[in-house]
């Protein structure tokens, strides 16, 4: 299958790698109800399939990136079904909310809630460059809240929780200098998923 071609032949094609991601990102939005869109995050800009209506999506290209550089036996149809069906988890309890917005303009506050998803074995090599991005994120980039920590119950999981006061803000903060070392830190520690969602909000009120 081309999977296995790409695989044992081709894992430095950048084209191929993003043609197959594609086309596997097709089979997911024909077999259910998905749409491709551009979303954007502190750890770049990509194209991503989301399940209609809801903050709730994958990246195609990055599941077969990452598969391919480590050289895994899998059966494209399996992996569908199998993303679909984390999704609609996802979607059926509520896990990433519901009205996700895409790489827009806006003066209105805006909050940002994600996650990255790493090898278990690296989280503790990789804390440091943790501390190094919410150090400097929240001493030059603006953002009213900025908070990463690790879950409780998933060791490779960190969720990400942020308040910025525009979009403005957001795209300084994506564009500042420290945010490539970080990238570069999730690369080097083998970065397996990210899931992040952008949400217009209005005022703050205590609870």
């Amino acid at each position: 299958m081309l999977y296995d071609i790409i695989r044992d032949a081709h894992r430095d094609a950048d084209e191929a790698i993003i043609a197959l991601g594609l086309a596997f990102g097709q089979l997911i939005a024909d077999a259910a109800d998905f749409e491709w869109l551009r979303v954007q995050d502190e750890y770049g800009e990509e194209t991503a399939l989301a399940r209609r209506g809801f903050a709730a999506y994958c990246h195609p290209i990055s599941m077969m990136q990452k598969r391919i550089e480590h050289g895994q036996q899998e059966d494209l149809s399996e992996l569908r079904d199998t993303t679909i069906r984390i999704i609609q988890d996802r979607v059926e309890n509520g896990i990433l909310g519901q009205a996700l917005r895409i790489i827009a303009g806006s003066d209105t506050m805006i909050a940002v809630i994600g996650s990255m998803r790493f090898p278990a074995e690296t989280i503790a090599d990789l804390l440091p460059h943790v501390q190094a991005l919410v150090r400097e994120t929240n001493a030059h980039d603006g953002c009213i809240a900025y908070d990463v920590g690790r879950d409780v119950l998933d060791p490779g999981l960190l969720r990400f929780s942020e308040v910025w006061p525009d979009q403005a803000s957001l795209d300084r903060h994506i564009a500042a200098p420290h945010i490539a070392p970080w990238r570069q830190a999730c690369q080097d520690h083998g970065i397996l998923d990210r899931n992040f969602a952008v949400y217009d909000i209005g005022e703050a009120r205590s609870l």
